[in-house]
């Protein structure tokens, strides 16, 4: 109740078909853990539109194409499109053994040059104008002849947003597809050759590289330690306002301004990440408030921050009430609010039924809130017999294991036992600390066990407080297997349900070498 309506929100092709019953899909809770806002649906859109491409259609993996995705009550499902036919892989085969060789021949070149078309890009979105469409054009359009008014950069700035956007999630997996390739392939290699290894065993011998999603979490480290030797490290209070802490460490003479002067170095470009994992508008940037953090944090930051730009113009034509209303629109319907806007500065009227997308958006905003209550089912759709795909066994957690526990009555499972997947050794026991936010990791106790939905970077910080950690979504190349490794503590993973069955305060024994969580009191 509350909600109808809400497939209003989204395009028509997100929609579940008839047909679409007789397939499996599972949340992407991983990547979309909240209702998605209108516009942010371009966060899932155009990144399966580049995973789709170069794992189908470019590199031409033999057994995967893309995926599809759909949208129900503002939760993305998705299911993958895989191939079969012998014959069909052998063809596939050909050519991806040659597109895909050119690319690992040349790796370390082609990175290189990969990661200057991101920072080219980065530059590029930073460099776009929104027109302030001011009551007389620039005089220069005059006396340069340039022959175009304010009003149809609007138009053009704002698809180079969307087109911009666009290309960076196609360079992102230009180079994901095939590195996450080459790793299920080693895994497989290593279970062939060695039948008796364990996966975690296989994900170790990938550990201890040098990542660049860790650096933020590095830098925040840095500037507590010179902090402390700087003696101002009591200025910073828990839940303190963050400018307040800064006008005192201002008044600090040379060691305050010492310590500023560091924190201006880390934030370009090290607090360019997102709080979240850099797929929704309200997700703003350290600085706000390797080669995921320039893509999903660093790129996709910026172009919120500037399509928030176009949001405060729409904001001054009286067009929304506030300038994040924008991202209660489609992308598509943002450019016709837009188009109001230049039709009304070109005839020196007011814009036509300048209220229209209020109430669409108030709306949308109270559908939202509602939605937000819904428990979704982790998966829908006839659970297949099993599960071959690797990569939604090392991401998502996704094993037939996994699917048979979800199906299982509640009341044949053990109440003081929950499996999972074992993704860092070690056996450890502690107090639990369920978290259902990032932004409550301020209540996380030195010791304390994390018990949580999911990880993304923005979680990086707590990892040096904890003793274990455990999530409902992941597989052993999540977020929170990779960083607990790294680490060197014990993680259960993708248990599909720890925080619905553990409370915090609770004691718990986290099993890293075999998946088990086992309340104890």
């Amino acid at each position: 109740p509350g909600t109808e309506g809400w497939q209003d929100m989204y395009p028509y092709y997100t929609r579940f078909q008839p047909e679409d019953d007789q397939r499996f899909w599972f949340y992407n809770s991983m990547h979309f853990p909240e209702p998605m806002p209108a516009f942010d649906i371009i966060t899932a859109e155009v990144p399966y539109h580049g995973m789709g491409a170069f794992t189908s259609r470019v590199f031409a993996f033999p057994t995967a194409l893309g995926v599809d995705h759909r949208i129900i009550n503002g939760r993305i499902y998705i299911t993958a499109n895989t191939v079969t036919d012998p014959a069909e892989i052998e063809r596939r085969l050909a050519v991806f053994q040659k597109r895909a060789g050119h690319y690992y021949e040349n790796w370390d070149d082609i990175y290189k040059e990969w990661q200057e078309r991101i920072l080219s890009l980065i530059r590029e979105i930073d460099a776009i104008e929104v027109p302030e469409l001011p009551e007389f054009d620039d005089e220069d359009v005059v006396m340069q002849a340039r022959g175009i008014a304010q009003n149809h950069y609007v138009r053009e700035a704002f698809h180079r947003c969307i087109e911009g956007y666009t290309k960076m999630w196609m360079h992102h997996f230009e180079m994901l597809m095939l590195g996450y390739g080459a790793y299920v392939v080693f895994f497989q290699f290593c279970k062939q050759a060695f039948p008796e290894i364990a996966d975690q065993t296989v994900s170790r011998m990938v550990s201890g590289i040098d990542v660049t999603m860790f650096r933020p979490d590095d830098e925040l480290k840095r500037l507590a330690k010179l902090a402390v030797e700087l003696g101002i490290d009591d200025l910073f209070v828990e839940e303190g306002d963050p400018q307040n802490m800064m006008d005192a460490i201002g008044k600090q003479g040379k060691e305050g301004d010492k310590w500023l002067a560091e924190l201006d170095k880390s934030r370009e470009p090290w607090f360019n990440i997102s709080t979240g994992d850099g797929f929704y508008h309200h997700h703003l940037s350290w600085n706000e408030e390797n080669h995921k953090f320039y893509c999903e944090h660093w790129y996709t930051t910026r172009f919120f921050k500037k399509i928030r730009e176009f949001g405060q113009l729409l904001q001054r034509y009286d067009v929304v009430d506030e300038a994040d209303d924008i991202f209660h629109l489609h992308y598509s319907e943002a450019m016709l609010a837009l188009s109001t806007v230049m039709t009304a500065w070109a005839a020196g009227s007011p814009p036509v039924a300048a209220d229209h997308w209020k109430p669409v958006i108030t709306r949308r905003k109270q559908i939202l809130e509602k939605l937000a209550d819904w428990s979704a089912p982790p998966a829908l759709g006839p659970i297949p017999e099993s599960i071959e795909d690797p990569a939604l066994q090392m991401l998502w957690g996704i094993t037939s294991e996994t699917l048979a526990s979800w199906a299982r009555d509640p009341e044949e499972l053990d109440e003081n036992e929950i499996n999972g997947y074992a993704a860092s050794p070690g056996v450890v026991e502690g107090t639990a600390r369920v978290l259902k936010n990032v932004n409550d990791i301020g209540l996380m106790q030195e010791g304390e066990i994390l018990v949580c939905p999911v990880t993304n970077p923005s979680w990086a910080p707590v990892f040096g407080k904890i003793k274990a950690a455990v999530s409902d979504i992941g597989g052993t190349m999540s977020h929170a297997a990779i960083v607990a490794r790294e680490y060197g503590m014990p993680a259960v993973v993708g248990t599909g349900q720890a925080t619905h069955r553990i409370k915090t305060g609770q004691r718990l024994r986290v099993d890293g070498d075999s998946g088990i969580v086992t309340i104890l009191e």
